[in-house]
């Protein structure tokens, strides 16, 4: 087929010819709008733009470059051209920029050719020209690099050189002058096979954009001298001499319209003779820029054949033969070009793809291990005849045997489609194989295609518990992929760089290799997260590409949308401000309502900031020295944000609401296009880190996400870790109770292990999170990370150090690996359903609104953060399972017998309400402490508590205190508390316990047919260390027991002489580093319960007091299948326990009758 026809090219003259040029020169003139990266020089090289259009060049058309991260033309395989080591060469260019130089913000890479690394600046082993403000630089390796001053200006065009011989030195080139040169031997770069060079921004990750115009791209194999480059600088170039007049596939007619003799040849570029297939593939491009059915040219630079040459006299006109090439079956271009050597420019081109064999799906194909292979082909003859012959497939197993072989008849007329099918007999390993495709006609076979396809076991995230892993060397370490799969890891994490397709189809291959999945993050930045329709239309652009290219690859077990976050950064873009407004607009109908509710004065909707804006922040200055209150914002981040909360409360939180709003609209546009092609076959999810923090965003995305994930350390409280027991409890159980009733698995992301973790923490950790109902653990890291440094010592994450000798937690790890597969198979964990909580703790959304913005994003230190940190310790301290609710899912109390609300100063009317309305439906409500101090929009409740609390409780103060406290439990007794209550009034009720001062601190009050159980004083914000306070931890489980009726379901019996004291569940504070014992129960059908034993920093033994249901039970390791005696005493059932220090074991029970678990 004819695709290009009669290109008006400019050429330089054929008098004057320079040296006999080497066989390798490529030239860009960027002429063709419909093919930007077309070749038209000696050597055929396609290249492909991203981020670029035809425009105004130096001669006729060139490259605009927009100065987007990725921008620019990609060549790929450079190799190809330049040969795994780059001794010598010269890239030539025009370049007109479209900044000033004093504009410039960092480097703006004009092109870049290295190998793939994760080097972020321009200071590596490559071959760069690039500008930096008023300097530019060019370096062809490591150690040599020229600067001058910047020479480009948005006014003109300017023409660069860069040309380098690594046995004589280097030179830079502006206008074919000579403006810098290093002479002497340098070590040239590697290039790296099938990584492609950049014109136009860096080439590790498309940053340091160009932004601006360029022209008649030149790169040769070998250093041009300077009359060289001063011939490519010439400023105006002839006319193009000839012309082709009429392109048929059989001939062209071409015309010399100049007054001097022209040489014309036919060239026949037959790729498939020099280079074995594939020739087509993927570049890194982003997801969102292209769709994955995209196929391009990534064989690099192939020479063409020229056949004999012709003279044209001036004014003359042939018609030149185009012969056909009968032996050869693969792609090919018959090229009519003007000029000798590298002068020479195509005038005109066909181009046929020849006998193309193309594989339906996306690279990598990946079939499952249960089924025989099955290849889908597409068929299409372009090779201008008719083909009467046969295909033959050729499967090769990972070893590189022949394992199977299918021969196919194919004949078909010229331009004729088909579909064909290719099976294979045996279904496959898990491993990577390799289908070679031949076509035979006559005597003669010829290789079309290599097509590789892996297979991988049937197990999805749903239906499994395993390990898996995280790791930061390169992902196609093969020594670290085959140590991991020796160890039983079953996933790996794809991280940063394989957010394109080039990436993602080279790191599957690498896993699938070795019989390994993975769980691919993010998919998108939470920077792109913004109101702008562009973007909006980017990021579903990448759903909608990304959910076609996984849905038919078994190996993905799930894609996180945004990473880490549950956040997004402020954009005040005009989108953005003005989506705020209308937020506003919708919210309070009219201006005169806001202001109204605010106390504000605005006249126009245009003079609300968003908070935090560069205009926020000037005219909030202003008011502060008009105000006379401080001369200026803290400069320090955190406080300048407390601070422009606390002068304007309700806007801020309307803000945030918005912001996270639109965070939230965000999730819910990604997962919508994703799944609209995808078709629900990869799970979508986050992997939020401290979800608590924002837990109003968690519960929204419970009903977009797939998956329930996160990342976080477990238990904490190490020499370099973060967060403490309850804390990072809480975070787990808070998602297990989100995803898992809505039949949704879980997974940990990245489950931390360090140099000086706990020999046995990856067991301790496992066996844990298996209880609490979590399938697929990833560990980070399997290999070495140095973070920094934290806690004056080094940050180091990995089971090994930087040598690759072994961490004291390594043995542990392999056990897990190796015992919780046995568990796997023998128990089937994923199909065991929670214990059914009968106590719910209230999350609000507001209060987790209000929490980062009265601390300026110190999250961790709000009261409302502490203040449900310690409600909820202290009800997994007494032995009850916790659900979690927040404003929207108060449907869920449904059976529960308790509602615990936690520290909850900011609340909405409706939530109160409906907390009342749960105690009159005969629930137990226990309010800890602050509770109805503010309205969901910051307002001041008028009076306190807030809502219909006052009046339905008889119960008064007038302002709270958040100051350190005292509740006397018993006489002579008390324990910490947080908050004081001024002039407390109780006018109903009975007021239970008052603290030190003799102010009412904790009252009963009967309310329908339940009861509301107030304490004035917040106790759970003073007990969320690892030991709460044994009279806080009695007496809330008092509470829970007595008031509510719900009875611990099991109690830990210390051994006697041990030492060691326990309340409840819970060892007493006196011993120096007490140990952390707790218990989760999972359950299977009526008569089955698995009672999941570990001791967290230390050893736990005793007697397990089970309180089950009337019957006969039996008990078994687990793991083992040995019996466990258990013994029925005082209606329990006991169980001798002895864990040591990071022990667990698994309890499994068997009812011998009836139904007992049934109501569980």
């Amino acid at each position: 087929m004819i695709r290009a026809a009669a290109f008006l090219f400019f050429c330089l003259a054929a008098s004057g010819a320079l040296a006999a040029p080497p066989p390798m020169s490529v030239w860009y003139p960027f002429e063709n709008p419909a093919a930007p990266g077309h070749s038209a020089g000696l050597v055929p090289w396609p290249a492909y733009p991203l981020g670029a259009r035809v425009g105004p060049g130096r001669h006729g058309r060139g490259l605009v470059l927009d100065g987007t991260n990725g921008n620019g033309l990609y060549l790929p395989n450079p190799v190809s051209f330049f040969g795994e080591q780059a001794e010598r060469g010269t890239i030539a260019l025009w370049v007109k920029p479209g900044f000033a130089a004093t504009e410039a913000q960092g480097p703006r890479v004009i092109f870049d050719f290295m190998r793939q690394t994760g080097n972020t600046m321009v200071d590596g082993y490559e071959i760069a020209l690039f500008v930096d403000g008023a300097a530019l630089h060019a370096k062809p390796c490591l150690d040599r690099q020229m600067t001058i001053d910047n020479p480009l200006r948005p006014d003109r065009w300017t023409h660069l050189a860069l040309a380098w011989d690594c046995a004589e030195g280097t030179t830079l080139y502006v206008d074919g002058q000579q403006r810098a040169a290093l002479p002497g031997r340098f070590s040239p770069i590697e290039l790296e096979p099938g990584w492609p060079g950049r014109v136009g921004c860096h080439t590790p990750w498309g940053a340091f954009p160009f932004a601006g115009a360029i022209d008649e791209l030149r790169l040769f194999n070998y250093r041009l001298d300077e009359a060289q480059v001063a011939s490519l600088a010439a400023s105006d170039p002839p006319a193009l001499p000839v012309v082709a007049k009429r392109v048929t596939t059989d001939a062209v007619v071409v015309a010399n319209t100049s007054r001097e003799p022209v040489t014309v040849a036919v060239q026949h570029w037959l790729p498939g003779r020099r280079v074995p297939p594939p020739h087509r593939g993927y570049l890194p491009f982003p997801f969102g820029a292209v769709p994955p059915a995209t196929s391009l040219w990534t064989a690099g630079a192939v020479p063409a054949e020229t056949g004999p040459s012709r003279v044209l006299a001036a004014g003359e006109e042939q018609r030149l033969m185009l012969p056909k090439v009968a032996d050869y079956l693969g792609p090919r271009q018959v090229r009519v070009v003007v000029g000798e050597g590298w002068q020479a420019r195509e005038i005109a081109a066909i181009v046929a793809a020849g006998l193309q064999v193309e594989a339906e799906g996306f690279a990598p194909r990946v079939v499952l291990t249960e089924q025989p292979m099955t290849l889908r082909l597409r068929v299409t003859n372009e090779l201008g005849r008719r083909f009467a012959g046969a295909l033959r497939a050729e499967l090769r197993d990972p070893n590189d045997r022949v394992q199977e072989t299918r021969r196919l008849p194919l004949t078909g007329a010229a331009g004729a489609r088909r579909s064909l099918t290719i099976r294979f007999a045996r279904p496959p390993a898990p491993g990577s194989y390799q289908v070679r495709l031949f076509a035979r006609e006559g005597t003669r076979e010829e290789l079309l295609d290599v097509v590789a396809l892996h297979a991988t076991l049937p197990w999805t995230a749903k239906n499994t518990c395993d390990v898996a892993a995280s790791y930061v060397t390169a992902p196609d370490d093969a020594a670290l992929l085959q140590a991991m799969a020796r160890d039983g890891v079953v996933a790996l994490r794809l991280h940063g760089g394989s957010g394109d397709y080039y990436n993602t189809n080279r790191s599957l291959a690498a896993l699938l290799r070795y019989g390994l999945k993975a769980w691919r993050m993010p998919a998108v930045s939470y920077g792109e997260v913004c109101a702008a329709p562009a973007k909006r239309k980017k990021v579903r652009a990448t759903a909608r590409h990304l959910g076609l290219y996984l849905r038919d690859n078994p190996a993905v077990v799930k894609q996180v949308i945004g990473g880490e976050g549950l956040s997004c950064p402020p954009c005040y873009c005009p989108d953005c401000t003005e989506s705020f407004r209308a937020h506003l607009r919708q919210s309070y109908g009219s201006l005169a309502a806001l202001n109204r509710a605010w106390g504000s004065d605005y006249a126009r909707w245009e003079a609300i900031q968003p908070l935090g804006s560069p205009r926020d922040i000037d005219e909030t200055a202003e008011r502060l020295k008009m105000m006379k209150v401080a001369l200026e914002l803290p400069s320090a981040s955190t406080e300048r944000w407390r601070r422009l909360f606390e002068l304007d409360r309700p806007r801020a939180i309307e803000w945030k609401r918005w912001h996270e709003q639109k965070l939230i609209q965000w999730y819910r546009d990604f997962a919508t296009a994703f799944h609209q092609t995808n078709r629900h076959r990869t799970p979508l999810s986050e992997q939020p880190c401290w979800p608590n923090f924002a837990s109003h965003v968690l519960f929204a995305l419970g009903r977009l996400a797939d998956l329930g994930g996160m990342d976080l350390y477990l238990p904490g409280e190490g020499p370099t870790t973060l967060g403490h027991a309850a804390e990072l409890f809480l975070n787990f159980d808070l998602n297990a109770s989100i995803f898992l009733p809505q039949g949704k698995p879980l997974m940990v992301h990245e489950l931390y292990l360090q140099d000086n973790s706990p020999a046995r923490l990856p067991e301790a950790q496992g066996w844990w999170l298996v209880g609490r109902g979590y399938g697929l653990l990833s560990y980070f890291t399997y290999d070495y990370y140095y973070e920094g440094i934290r806690a004056n010592q080094p940050l180091i994450f990995g089971l090994f150090d930087k040598q690759g000798q072994a961490y004291p937690t390594y043995p542990s790890f392999q056990r897990f690996s190796r015992d919780v597969k046995q568990f796997q198979a023998r128990h089937r964990p994923q199909t065991l359903r929670r214990e059914e909580p009968r106590v719910a703790l209230f999350m609000g959304d507001d209060v987790s609104l209000a929490n980062n913005l009265e601390t300026g994003g110190a999250t961790w230190e709000a009261a409302g953060v502490v203040g449900h940190n310690g409600a909820y310790w202290l009800t997994e301290r007494s032995g009850y399972p916790v659900e979690f609710i927040n404003d929207d899912c108060f449907a869920r109390l449904a059976g529960k017998r308790a509602l615990v609300v936690p520290w909850c100063h900011v609340i909405r009317p409706q939530s109160l309400e409906a907390i009342l309305s749960f105690a009159r439906a005969g629930g137990t409500v226990i309010l800890d402490g602050a509770v109805g101090l503010y309205d969901g929009r910051y307002l001041p409740y008028r009076p306190l508590p807030g809502g219909k609390l006052a009046e339905a409780l008889g119960i008064r103060f007038r302002e709270y205190r958040d100051e350190p406290n005292r509740l006397v439990v018993r006489e002579g007794v008390a324990i910490d508390t947080q908050g004081v209550p001024v002039e407390a009034r109780v006018t109903r009720g009975h007021v239970l316990l008052r603290d030190a001062e003799g102010r009412p601190g904790l009252v009963r009050v009967p309310l329908g047919k339940g009861k509301v159980l107030f304490f004035l004083t917040n106790v759970g914000r003073r007990n969320v260390s690892r030991a709460p306070q044994p009279e806080a931890l009695a007496l809330w489980q008092s509470l829970l027991a007595r008031e509510a009726g719900v009875v611990p379901r099991y109690r830990l019996v210390p051994r006697e002489g041990t030492g060691v004291g326990l309340v409840g569940r819970f060892t007493a504070p006196d011993a120096e580093a007490p140990p952390l014992f707790d218990v989760s129960v999972r359950l299977r059908g009526p008569r089955e319960a698995y009672v999941f034993l570990t001791s967290f920093f230390g050893p736990t033994a005793g007697t397990l007091a089970l309180r089950l249901p009337p019957g006969g039970y039996t008990a078994h390791d687990a793991l083992s299948g040995a019996a466990v005696p258990l013994r029925a005493a005082d209606g329990e059932w006991h169980a001798a326990i002895d864990l040591p220090a990071y022990g667990s074991q698994v309890l499994h029970l068997r009812a011998t009758s009836g139904r007992p678990f049934a109501s569980w």
